[in-house]
C-alpha cells in the first residue's frame, strides 16, 4: 500500500511512487491505482470482510494534494479499492474538499492517472489519464468494479460493443497444443464527412467556398461544427417584445437557469437534440443540466469545464441594478438568448453599471450567431480592477472568451480570448458587428485567407467525433517586371 493512492503486489519496492505515468509502467512496480496521484496522507487504513462475491479486502486513502499545498490550495479527498479473491476489485470514491477551482478539478481527476496493470504488464487498463483533465460528471460518491471475464464455453457467445474496427482473436488449448481463429470487425462511423475548397490556391485576400455533406449512415441528427465568422446579422433588441421571457433578474450573480425552448425547438448538439439550455449570466450557454455558474473563462476546447458549450461574451458578469437575460422564440424557428444591460463584477456597482448587450440566435439546423448592440463601459470607467484600470477594454472583450466546444471538450474553437492586456480587446470592438457558425448537413462558407491556411468541418454524431479538413494555399503575388534601363 503506498501513500500515493496506489497498491501494488511486489513487497521489496520501497522508492517513490509520486509521478503518476499512464499505464503499463516498469517502475513503480503499479499495479493497481484508483488515485494516483503526489500524495500526502492523513491515514490509510485496511479491513477484511466477506460479502455475496465471497471475502475482501477494503484499502482506504485519506490524502492531501502536495503540489496544491505548495501553492496554498487547500485539496483532500478519501478513496478505496477492494479486492475479492475471485479477481474482481471496485475503486469507491467518497466526498472531496478544495478552496479553489483548480482544487476541485484535481480531486476529480485532473493531473491523476486511475487504472491497473497485471503484474507481468502484459495486461493494463487506463481509466482516466489526468491531462486530459478530469473524469466526466467527477468522482464524488461514484464507484467502477471491474470483474474478470467468465469462462468461455466450447460452444456459445460473447456480445460487447466495439468503438473501433478490430481484429477479435480467440485461442483453444487442450491436450494436443493450441489452435486460433480470427474474425475482422469492421466498425462503420454514423456519419461521413465530405469537405472541399474552391478555389484550393488563391492570392492573398481572395474568396474561397469552403463547402462540405455530412452523410448520416446510421440515424439521428447530426451537429456540425465549422469557424466562427463575421457575419452583417443586426442585433434586434428582444427585450421589449411582449413574447420574450425573462431567465435572469437585477442583482444575480453566479447563476445557471434551466430554460426548455419554447415552440418545439430541438437544438442539435454534441450530436444530440436539445430541448432545453442553460443560460449563465455570465454570458454563455450549456446543455449540462447539472452545471454549475462559472466565471473563469479559458481558451477553448477547455477539459477543466466541458459543460460550457456556446459562449458570446464568457466573463465575470453580473446583472446589477438594470441588468437582465431574456429568451425569444422567433416565427422563422430561430431561438434568441439576450444579455441586455449586463455589468462585468469587477469595475462596477448598482450606480455605476457597463451597458453590455449581446444574443446567441440559435437555428434549427445547428448554426448560431453572436450579435452585439452596445458594449459600454460604466460611467466612471477607471477602475484598478479593470484591465489596465481602464473598463472600457474590458467592455470590448480584453478580458472575455468568444467561441465554443463540444460536450466533450475534445473540439472547440476560440474566436476571441482577453488576457487582460489594452493589446487584447476584440479587433475594431464588438458593438453592433456579428458572427456566425454555419452548421447543417451541407453547406459553404466564405473565407479569405492571407496565408496558407487548414480550414476543419467536424460533424459528431451519437458519441462519434469525425473531422476533414482542408488546406488552401495563398500563393505569392507575381513580382513585377523589371524595367529595362537602355545603354548608354
Amino acid at each position: 500500500m503506498y501513500a500515493n493512492g496506489v497498491l501494488g503486489f511486489d513487497f521489496v519496492y520501497d522508492l517513490v511512487t509520486y509521478a503518476p505515468s499512464p499505464f503499463p509502467v516498469d517502475e513503480p512496480p503499479v499495479h493497481i491505482a484508483p488515485f494516483w496521484h503526489d500524495l500526502e496522507v492523513d491515514g490509510v487504513w485496511y479491513e477484511f470482510g466477506s460479502d455475496a462475491r465471497g471475502q475482501y479486502l477494503v484499502v482506504q486513502w485519506q490524502a492531501w494534494s502536495v503540489p496544491l499545498l505548495d501553492y496554498f490550495i487547500f485539496a483532500a479527498r478519501e478513496f478505496q479499492v477492494v479486492l475479492w479473491e475471485d479477481g474482481a476489485f471496485a475503486f469507491r470514491y467518497g466526498q472531496s474538499s478544495s478552496s479553489s477551482p483548480l482544487g476541485d478539478d484535481v480531486m476529480n481527476g485532473y493531473a491523476v492517472v486511475i487504472g491497473f496493470q497485471s503484474p507481468d504488464g502484459s495486461q493494463w487498463e487506463n481509466f482516466h489519464v489526468g491531462t486530459d483533465g478530469p473524469v466526466d460528471g467527477g468522482l464524488n460518491g461514484r464507484t467502477w468494479l471491474f470483474e474478470p471475464p467468465p469462462p468461455i464455453p466450447l460452444q456459445g457467445s460473447f456480445t460487447f460493443r466495439p468503438q473501433e474496427s478490430m481484429t477479435i482473436t480467440l485461442t483453444a488449448t487442450g491436450p494436443g497444443g493450441q489452435t486460433t481463429a480470427t474474425v475482422d470487425i469492421t466498425v462503420v462511423p454514423p456519419v461521413e464527412l465530405q469537405v472541399s475548397a474552391n478555389p484550393s490556391t488563391v492570392t492573398a485576400g481572395d474568396p474561397v467556398t469552403v463547402s462540405w455533406t455530412a452523410t448520416v449512415l446510421s440515424s439521428g441528427t447530426p451537429t456540425v461544427y465549422g469557424p466562427l465568422l463575421e457575419v452583417s446579422s443586426p442585433f434586434v433588441d428582444i427585450s421589449a417584445d411582449p413574447n420574450a421571457v425573462e431567465l435572469i433578474g437585477p442583482g444575480e450573480d453566479e447563476v445557471v437557469v434551466w430554460h426548455p425552448f419554447a415552440n418545439g425547438l430541438q437544438f442539435p448538439w454534441g450530436g444530440e437534440l436539445r430541448s432545453a439550455v442553460g443560460v449563465s449570466e455570465n454570458g454563455y450557454l450549456t446543455f449540462d443540466p447539472n452545471a454549475e455558474p462559472e466565471f473563469w473563462n479559458e481558451d477553448f476546447p477547455n477539459p477543466f469545464n466541458p459543460e460550457i458549450a456556446i459562449a458570446p461574451f464568457w466573463d465575470d458578469l453580473v446583472t446589477r441594478a438594470t441588468g437582465r437575460v431574456y429568451a425569444l422564440a422567433q416565427s422563422d424557428g430561430s431561438y434568441v438568448i439576450q444579455w441586455a444591460h449586463v455589468s462585468r463584477y469587477d469595475g462596477s456597482s448598482n450606480t455605476n453599471e457597463y451597458d453590455l448587450n449581446f444574443q446567441v440566435v440559435l437555428f434549427p439546423d445547428g448554426s448560431f450567431e453572436f450579435r452585439y448592440g452596445t458594449m459600454a463601459p460604466p460611467p466612471q470607467a477607471n477602475d484598478s480592477n479593470c484591465t489596465d484600470s481602464d473598463c472600457a477594454l474590458d467592455a470590448q472583450g480584453a478580458s472575455a472568451t468568444i467561441g465554443f466546444q463540444n460536450p466533450t471538450a475534445t473540439l472547440g474553437y476560440t474566436f476571441h480570448h482577453g488576457n487582460d492586456t489594452a493589446q487584447s480587446v476584440f479587433p475594431g470592438g464588438l458593438a453592433n458587428r456579428s458572427v456566425r457558425m454555419e452548421g447543417g448537413l451541407s453547406g459553404s462558407v466564405v473565407v479569405y485567407p492571407e496565408e496558407t491556411t487548414t480550414y476543419g468541418i467536424c460533424a459528431e454524431l451519437a458519441g462519434w467525433l469525425t473531422c476533414e479538413e482542408v488546406e488552401v494555399e495563398v500563393a505569392a503575388p507575381p513580382s513585377p517586371p523589371v524595367p529595362i534601363r537602355p545603354a548608354g
